[in-house]
């Protein structure tokens, strides 16, 4: 089903504070912001990050174009922060939502899925960066 709600946090509303944390031996607390909007067919997080000598804004927007919940693959909108690709393609498969986008001139995936019985969102990224991150709110 391509509606974003069944690959993310069961707790997810429009304003909800949220932590970003990462799994390096221990759990780790890496961000905080907050989802600007959450719908059918679109997620918006804007936030702070500081990871690895990493140290800045985390705006993310996904929008699943076709807005069709039957739909198994179509185009979607990826933005992470200034970087932009209007022709993104989701995929939902294996209980994740899979986002195939080129960013800056890399090609970046993100597949997003709910962990921790729903409690949590796993944005697993692979590509140009590799990386596992949850998203909690609280």
């Amino acid at each position: 089903m391509a509606t974003i709600s069944p690959y993310i946090a069961q707790n997810l509303v429009s304003g909800a504070d949220l932590q970003l944390r990462v799994k390096k031996f221990i759990w780790l607390t890496v961000g905080h912001g907050l989802i600007a909007s959450v719908s059918d067919y679109e997620i918006a997080v804007q936030g702070k990050i500081r990871f690895l000598g990493f140290k800045g804004e985390l705006d993310v927007l996904i929008r699943l174009l076709d807005q069709s919940p039957g739909s198994q693959s179509g185009p979607c909108l990826m933005e992470l922060n200034i970087l932009r690709d209007e022709y993104a393609t989701y995929e939902a498969q294996n209980g994740q939502l899979i986002i195939n986008a080129v960013l800056g001139g890399e090609k970046q995936r993100v597949a997003l899925s709910q962990y921790d019985q729903g409690q949590m969102t796993r944005c697993r990224l692979s590509g140009y960066y590799n990386e596992t991150a949850y998203f909690r709110s609280f």
